[in-house]
């Protein structure tokens, strides 16, 4: 007599590749879906924001382009760990620990390109034409000063999230 299993009549979750495959195949598309939008959907957003009077959003999309890429690969890495493996309390923890970690660098990342890039466009497409020359000195400044300071602020975030300093 067959045994005959309605939930998976293949009986492919007992297989003890089943779970990796999956694992593997999920942190693959992420990997296909970050390239599609690293190569594909950016360049095609950068025209279309070139077809604006001005070009602050193809700057704000230029900041945004490797941080968001390396975020999908990151959470697809993250669902590829957390989903298909049954992972241990311990393990599912350190993968958490470590998602988070890397997702504060990105996003760190993300708003010193803004902040940097920001200042550079507003240097050369606003302070060049104002009659006042004050801008064209503290603006270089307040870039050099506020982008270290948001790198300082996000490593207080990583080591809050290790645990080693409280915001509490």
């Amino acid at each position: 007599m067959y045994s005959y299993n309605a939930k998976a009549p293949l009986a492919l979750e007992d297989a003890v590749w089943f779970d990796p495959t999956i694992a593997v195949a999920v942190f693959l598309f992420s990997l296909l879906l970050a390239f599609v939008f690293h190569k594909l959907l950016f360049p095609l957003s950068l025209r279309l924001a070139r077809r604006v009077p001005t070009d602050l959003d193809s700057v704000v999309l230029e900041a945004l382009r490797i941080p968001f890429s390396l975020g999908l690969v990151l959470l697809g890495a993250y669902l590829a760990l957390t989903i298909p493996l049954d992972l241990g309390g311990r393990a599912h923890g350190a993968v958490d620990t470590v998602a988070g970690l890397v997702g504060i660098g990105l996003g760190v990342m993300a708003v010193a390109s803004l902040t940097s890039n920001f200042f550079a466009w507003y240097m050369e497409a606003v302070a060049s034409k104002t009659p006042s020359s004050l801008d064209d000195k503290i603006f270089p400044l307040l870039r050099r000063v506020s982008v270290p300071l948001i790198y300082v602020l996000g490593a207080l975030l990583m080591l809050d999230q290790l645990n080693i300093i409280s915001a509490h």
